[in-house]
């Protein structure tokens, strides 16, 4: 008797908790459009149709724009909602704010693998993390990191050639490859050699990983996380977590022991240079420049991201393997995936466009000459007078953003379109939708870099072109990213001349995490008559 009353009460409580909450969001969702929820499934009758087809699936998405307009609301199970945006004005409101600096619940899912590193953290740890990493993207940082570029690309050019004059094949599978070298070596300094073995687990392993995260998002129990130990994805994960995590720890352990071998070795060199020199270090400032001084000059040549975490502090202590493998991992996930989808979809753009492709080869001639060596090296100077083709990148970037939606929640009170948006509210922001939109773009679907001349761009709203987020939560990378997509789409145009595909072999894009063709992303090319 006394259970059932218990259990009754509880129920009771529930139910009421249940619709208080429902009241308060239909009293400020009113304000906005969208489809008709249902009371206890929301809007999952819109998606459900198109649960294994995730390209119809995003483009219902971005066709709620062009049916609600900037803003319209959605609803998941029970009382989860969230408000879609695209207008420009509110994406200042939302990016430029601390109050929406948190993530919103979908990137509860990277937490498996990325633990709380700088994509997912958020508060006092977010910034702190991203002051300790901020001087890894510095200039002359980044100079030293355009040599792994120059050499990774070299590799994929030999492995493009077999491809010369005979047919469509997919250029994502191998700018996947490429991307996963240049990240691990200037992340961690390990060359796993992905182009010339794809089948590593490791290799396997990341991919892996970064699909999970789009399934999880769409299955019924993977989004909660007691249900979710239930669900053969689950189980699917965790194999290749072990072999991501392993693999990472495995660098951190050897890379630490080979620093601390380092300092050993420079400090026996200073202390002999300082008798040899016969210079007085009694001051500690002194002697730490000394040390800087000889670093600089001892003929390193590379800092990877992974040096930088290994010598950081935080409150006098440095960061243990845990909080540096979070940050790796994140490196790895963002520094890879997103970079593929920039220069595939970059490079088909200019095999659908041969006038652009033209005026890119153009540039480069201009930057070279005439006589291209084989064994010409493409510096961080020749990268910065590409001006054209980083016109190319972005109109391709805004065509088809990496990152084609971003999200946040709301941790206090906060005023959008006019309207009062309580604490612990999803907002996704469709960076795809609105770089198509014909308010902000006229003819959206063109491929037209001049978009981006110094004269069209000054009249348009900074918000309005995205590809990298904004305000304090800015991708810290793009500047990597963009080095990085110059230096492998001037590599391939200078060996090679881009074609279009078969009209079977027609790109479709879903858009998860990041912005990934269904099938592959299909070209042709043909031998350009002198080669770099």
């Amino acid at each position: 008797m006394f259970v059932g009353i218990f259990v009754i009460s509880v129920l009771v409580i529930l139910v009421i908790n249940f619709l208080t909450k429902r009241w308060k969001l239909l009293k400020f969702t009113s304000k906005f459009p969208g489809p008709k929820p249902h009371f206890i499934f929301g809007n999952a009758g819109d998606f459900v149709e198109h649960k294994n087809d995730p390209a119809a699936l995003f483009k219902q998405l971005i066709d709620f724009h062009d049916i609600y307009g900037k803003h319209f609301v959605t609803w998941g199970l029970f009382n989860v909602m969230s408000i879609s945006i695209i207008d420009p004005k509110d994406y200042e409101t939302i990016l430029s704010n601390t109050k929406t600096i948190r993530k919103s619940i979908e990137y509860e899912f990277l937490k498996p693998w990325l633990g709380e590193g700088l994509l997912v953290s958020f508060g006092q740890k977010w910034a702190t993390r991203r002051k300790i990493i901020t001087p890894t993207f510095h200039f002359n940082i980044l100079e030293q990191f355009v040599k792994s570029f120059d050499k990774q690309t070299n590799i994929l050019v030999q492995k493009l050639k077999p491809h010369v004059n005979k047919g469509d094949f997919n250029i994502y599978t191998y700018t996947t490859l490429t991307a996963l070298d240049i990240i691990c070596e200037t992340s961690m300094g390990a060359e796993i050699h992905a182009q010339d073995h794809p089948e590593t687990p490791y290799v396997q392993s990341v991919k892996a990983m970064s699909r999970f995260m789009f399934e999880r998002i769409f299955s019924l129990l993977g989004g909660y996380t007691l249900l979710f130990p239930l669900t053969p994805l689950y189980w699917k994960q965790r194999r290749h977590l072990k072999v991501v995590h392993d693999f990472t720890n495995s660098v951190i352990v050897q890379r630490r022991e080979q620093l601390l071998m380092q300092q050993a070795n420079v400090a026996k060199k200073v202390n002999d240079d300082k008798d040899r020199m016969n210079v007085d270090f009694m001051s500690k400032p002194e002697e730490d420049d000394f040390k800087d001084l000889y670093l600089n000059r001892s003929g390193k040549e590379k800092l990877t991201f992974l040096d930088l975490l290994l010598k950081a502090t935080v409150d006098g202590k440095p960061l243990s393997d845990a909080d540096i493998r979070e940050e790796v991992d994140t490196f790895m996930f963002e520094g890879h995936d997103t970079t593929t989808s920039g220069i595939s979809l970059t490079l088909y753009h200019l095999s659908q466009h041969a006038d652009v492709q033209e005026r890119v080869y153009e540039e480069l001639k201009e930057i070279f000459g005439d006589e291209l060596q084989e064994d010409f090296r493409v510096t961080y100077s020749h990268l910065q007078d590409m001006k054209y083709l980083e016109m190319v990148i972005k109109e391709s970037l805004r065509l088809t953003p990496p990152v084609p939606i971003i999200g946040r929640q709301t941790t206090e009170d906060i005023f959008v379109a006019g309207v009062k948006i309580p604490a612990g509210i999803n907002i996704s922001m469709l960076v795809y939708a609105m770089h198509n939109y014909e308010e902000f773009y006229p003819n959206p679907r063109k491929f037209d870099p001049e978009r981006f001349t110094a004269e069209n761009s000054k009249d348009r709203h900074p918000y309005s072109y995205i590809p990298f987020s904004a305000g304090p939560r800015n991708c810290i990378g793009q500047k990597f990213a963009m080095l990085e997509m110059k230096m492998t789409i001037a590599k391939i145009l200078m060996n090679f001349k881009l074609l279009p595909h078969e009209p079977t072999a027609k790109l479709t894009l879903q858009g998860d995490l990041v912005l990934k063709p269904v099938n592959g992303v299909f070209l042709k090319i043909a031998q350009r008559n002198k080669v770099l």
